[in-house]
């Protein structure tokens, strides 16, 4: 039984999210791994994790509102999960094969790309990235702190599973409650709960043991494509970026509400959801963005993963229906400023729609 959890764990947490990337990846016009970047295994996963919080913001909102038992949302979500990887199978099926091709050939020799003591730098910053990320997670993992918010947030995830209903029951108590319109439209919980019916295992255990783990990794994966974008002309630097944010978030509980403390302490909860990993992605999809305009090429999977991150910045925090529109036209502005072209801002205004939209729904729930 426990392997059984242990295997439908790694599926959803790890393996499905990563063949549904193959989706967002089938969108790019340059389709060779070898010169393309964008078309790597972590660009992958980042792209299936926000296609899968995107296509649950989109089915889950509307059966919360409706108050209809969350059982309904599971098999619904779960049709749509399957429809979507049919299609990342039949549209992505070359990201994969030259994926696989990449492996295959990555032992062979190849032109040096640095000189030997840049070689030697970039090996011994990746040593040091990598011990302490380990580090960061065997802390996460033993510590397991445990935050106040947690009276909510975990146990809204529980009271989901257990009484079948969504944002019904006061969770603090379990009495039945009217529909919450301040979370109705961020489902995050609902999401554990989710994952909770997929796998058998408790909540809890999800949020502190399983998720703050795998969302901890997939931070520091978003800061790593982050890194190779700023050092692009001098790779052997980004590694070092990396120890150094490291330590950064490592030092940084100077206060409760700094971005490293939600970042290490409740990266499950909404808020901590939006600091550590959907802002980052929305400035990794913002570079992306920029180098495309630049180089007048194809944009399409850019667009794709900029408009997942803005419902998934909803799905995380209703708070993120005014901080996307400013996040984003304020980089619409600097755009058109630095490439002098105002359908920049244009473009970027549009991609803010979708947090609008929920910004009316949300004030007509009210």
């Amino acid at each position: 039984m426990r392997l059984m959890k242990i295997s439908l764990l790694i599926f959803f947490v790890g393996v499905l999210p990563y063949l549904l990337g193959m989706l967002p990846l089938s969108l790019q016009q340059n389709k060779d791994i070898e010169s393309n970047d964008k078309n790597k295994p972590g660009i992958m996963l980042i792209a299936g994790w926000f296609l899968m919080f995107a296509l649950f913001q989109l089915v889950a909102v509307p059966v919360i509102i409706a108050q209809l038992p969350f059982t309904y949302l599971v098999i619904v979500y779960d049709v749509v999960l399957c429809v979507a990887l049919g299609i990342a199978f039949m549209k992505g099926r070359f990201v994969m094969a030259n994926q696989i091709k990449s492996l295959k050939s990555m032992w062979k020799k190849r032109e040096e790309k640095y000189r030997t003591v840049d070689k030697a730098g970039y090996i011994i910053g990746c040593i040091i990235a990598v011990g302490l990320l380990l580090l960061q997670l065997t802390a996460t993992f033993k510590l397991e702190h445990y935050d106040g918010d947690d009276a909510y947030y975990v146990a809204a995830s529980v009271a989901t599973d257990l009484y079948d209903t969504m944002y019904l029951r006061d969770n603090y108590t379990g009495y039945q409650f009217t529909l919450e319109s301040r979370h109705a439209l961020s489902p995050t919980p609902i999401f554990v709960a989710w994952l909770t019916r997929m796998t058998g295992v408790h909540p809890t255990i999800l949020a502190h043991s399983v998720l703050g783990l795998v969302w901890i990794g997939l931070m520091y994966l978003i800061y790593w494509q982050i890194a190779k974008r700023l050092c692009k002309d001098k790779k052997q630097y980004a590694p070092w970026f990396m120890v150094f944010l490291m330590l950064w978030f490592l030092f940084g509980n100077v206060s409760i509400y700094t971005t490293e403390t939600f970042a290490l302490t409740r990266i499950w909860q909404g808020k901590g959801l939006v600091t550590a990993i959907i802002i980052p992605t929305m400035f990794l999809c913002l570079l992306y963005l920029y180098e495309g305009y630049e180089t007048h090429a194809g944009v399409k999977m850019e667009w794709f993963m900029l408009l997942c991150c803005v419902f998934t910045a909803v799905f995380a925090t209703s708070t993120s229906i005014f901080l996307v529109p400013i996040f984003l036209g304020l980089a619409g502005l600097l755009f058109a400023v630095r490439l002098k072209q105002i359908k920049c801002f244009i473009q970027l205004c549009l991609a803010t729609v979708p947090a609008l939209v929920y910004g009316v729904l949300y004030m007509i729930l009210r």
